[in-house]
């Protein structure tokens, strides 16, 4: 089917919504300490700083043996000011862990773990002559001289100060799921206690405890995201609590009283334009590739909406309603690495939704306050300090021609005025000043999804006149800003949905809007004059389709003559021959205990606007969108009253064989 001219254009960029900023910029000078045209490096996975000297993992380009995450060891060589592979017994061995105590670098390897010291050089392996047998490590953590190390799976060890081997603890770190395991990402500590984490759990122990304490549900509290998080890395904070960065943002809890802290990024709504790729100035697309980016807009702006949906349903089950779109934190989205330094949290997020750039974030934990933050040209996989530096390693697979490993001067960083700084909290003040400054479209847009579906009208339709020049988005998000999840107006949703199909018959929204169905009231229709009401004799028999084939429409009442309230008597029913019983009373307070309980628990699952009946949508969600409209409605109102409700569940029974366990028996 030919949807226009519009069909044969690379669409443009749809429900743009552009992302605020809450922290002060810093522009510190960011030298590459490895230059791509001598280093050819793909990603700096690990970094460690200690005595005057920076380790570092490192993935080559030409490397195809080390997956993500592992690299071979380098170091940097402050007299050559340069870094150099690391010789000896670890230089043909993956590196995936590395954390630096008063006298040795740690190392986990492809096949156990290793460790330098710092005075001689020498390197010590651990293997199964020294108690250890696990192949591959989360991470490290030393507490009090003891260096403690995960297994992917959980196994923990121990190494007592003066100690040659290590010992392996009683209890392991469990999984979220023991049938499908999920193997242990990172792995630290904080004062006396130890942390891990995994996709989606975290775990936590006490050095002289016995057993681990599993957290997940609290990090998805006030979550804007209606599917899960994924946890990635987690940093101590030397107090005993730990900072976990996420896909949604960073998170701070401390084991001993659970108090978890959660800050979450909003969630990005703009749909991307274009081809979906990068192309040379001038490039025809072909119909071929217009086509597939149309089809890649539409299924983004139905994701948005299906989310928008599923985010309102549960909505509903919330004392605190959550609302996705407007920032409640200054975070800017994903967290994919942290590393303390004194009391700086340095914290390193995705640029919003570009996946090849990446941003670095300064905080003063113990204040929680924002420093600022800077723009690096990937996503930060692993960072470090000294006295006098910050290093940042990139993973720079999607961004060839940028140096994986960055240096900053860090102090001009942490010498930013305490009065520059901002809490981490937005103020309503601060927020509404930001929102006047969007255009009228982006705030409409910021609305629709945020549950502020009066506030779309307001923007978009003035004094309820929807504008001649109103183009087809700004027609979409006034039509649904009136559907189930919206004002719950049928009528209007239909008004706009036409007048959007017949202004902009080519556009992805008009093509989107061809998939909706008419959610106005079945009209009713009235029986023939001379047409007889049908009297059920002997057992009723019923179509394949489950509806009575007795089940007529009552005569119609004229309205000057019909009682407020009343419902014409229904006609007998498959529900009826099955032993249940259609109630007449319009009112829940007119039904009996038993069928007051089950009306008013279809009532408050399904009554999503809560006006205690179930209108054409609401029911179709309840009993299928096949469901015959017209023999529920009895009354012709466009609404079920609870006795119709009643009558539904009655003839719902008898279809599944209930009968005799119907209401009121």
């Amino acid at each position: 089917m030919s949807l226009g001219a519009e069909t044969n254009v690379v669409p443009a960029d749809c429900l743009v919504l552009r992302r605020l900023e809450w922290i002060p910029q810093l522009r510190p000078r960011l030298l590459p300490a490895l230059p791509p045209a001598v280093y050819p490096v793909a990603a700096v996975e690990e970094l460690a700083a200690a005595r005057g000297r920076v380790w570092a993992s490192i993935r080559s380009w030409g490397d195809t043996n080390l997956n993500t995450g592992r690299g071979r060891l380098w170091s940097y060589v402050e007299t050559l000011g340069r870094f150099e592979p690391v010789r000896g017994p670890v230089e043909p061995h993956a590196v995936n862990a590395l954390m630096a105590d008063a006298k040795r670098l740690w190392l986990g390897l492809d096949g156990g773990i290793a460790s330098i010291d710092f005075e001689t050089g020498a390197t010590q392996p651990y293997g199964p002559a020294q108690g250890f047998v696990t192949s591959e490590v989360a991470g490290f953590a030393e507490s009090e001289g003891t260096v403690a190390t995960l297994g992917r799976f959980g196994t923990l060890w121990f190494l007592p100060p003066g100690a040659q081997t290590f010992a392996r603890a009683s209890e392991s770190a469990s999984s979220e799921d023991p049938r499908e395991p999920k193997p242990w990402l990172d792995f630290t500590s904080s004062k006396e206690w130890m942390g891990a984490v995994s996709e989606s759990l975290a775990s936590f122990r006490h050095r002289q405890a016995q057993h681990w304490i599993p957290i997940s549900k609290e990090f998805a509290n006030g979550n804007p995201r209606t599917d899960r998080l994924r946890l990635r890395c987690i940093e101590g904070d030397g107090g005993g609590g730990f900072w976990i960065g996420s896909d949604t943002g960073l998170h701070w809890l401390n084991p001993a009283d659970n108090i978890v802290e959660n800050r979450f990024a909003p969630v990005s709504i703009t749909v991307p334009g274009g081809l979906g790729a990068a192309v040379t100035p001038g490039f025809k697309p072909t119909r071929a590739a217009q086509a597939a980016a149309r089809q890649r807009v539409l299924g983004q702006i139905r994701d948005r909406m299906r989310d928008r949906a599923s985010r309102a349903r549960e909505n509903l089950a919330l004392k605190h309603r959550v609302d996705p779109v407007t920032p409640s934190s200054r975070i800017p989205g994903a967290v994919t690495s942290l590393h303390r330094d004194g009391p700086w949290l340095w914290v390193a997020t995705l640029d919003g939704t570009v996946t090849n750039r990446g941003r670095v974030l300064l905080m003063h934990h113990p204040t929680r306050r924002w420093v600022g933050w800077f723009q690096v040209g990937g996503p930060v996989v692993s960072m470090a300090t000294d006295p006098a530096r910050l290093w940042i390693g990139l993973d720079v697979t999607g961004s060839r021609g940028v140096s994986a490993l960055l240096v900053a001067d860090r102090t001009p960083l942490v010498s930013v005025p305490q009065d520059r700084w901002v809490r981490d909290t937005i103020l309503p003040e601060e927020l509404g000043e930001k929102l006047a400054l969007l255009p009228v479209r982006e705030r409409a847009v910021l609305a629709f999804f945020a549950g502020q579906p009066e506030r779309v009208v307001e923007l978009l339709a003035p004094d309820k006149q929807v504008p001649e020049d109103l183009d087809a988005e700004g027609l979409f998000l006034l039509a649904f800003a009136h559907d189930l999840v919206g004002l719950n107006q049928p009528e209007r949703l239909d008004e706009y949905l036409d007048l959007l199909r017949t202004r902009h018959p080519g556009s992805v929204q008009a093509e989107l809007a061809g998939s909706i169905r008419s959610a106005r009231p079945a009209e009713r229709l009235e029986p023939e004059a001379e047409a007889e009401p049908r009297t059920a004799v002997g057992p009723s028999t019923e179509p394949p389709s489950g509806i009575p084939s007795d089940a007529g429409t009552p005569p119609s009442i004229p309205p000057a003559t019909e009682p407020a309230g009343s419902i014409p008597a229904p006609p007998s029913s498959g529900a009826e021959a099955s032993g249940g019983r259609a109630p007449s009373s319009a009112s829940l307070g007119d039904l009996s205990d038993s069928d007051r309980s089950r009306v008013d628990a279809v009532i408050r699952k399904r009554d999503l606007n809560r006006d205690g009946k179930l209108n054409r949508i609401e029911a179709r969600l309840w009993l299928g969108a096949s469901v015959d409209w017209a023999s529920l409605d009895v009354d012709g109102s466009g609404e079920l009253s609870p006795s119709e409700i009643l009558r539904a569940i009655v003839e719902e029974d008898a279809k599944a064989g209930l009968g005799s366990g119907s209401p009121g028996k």
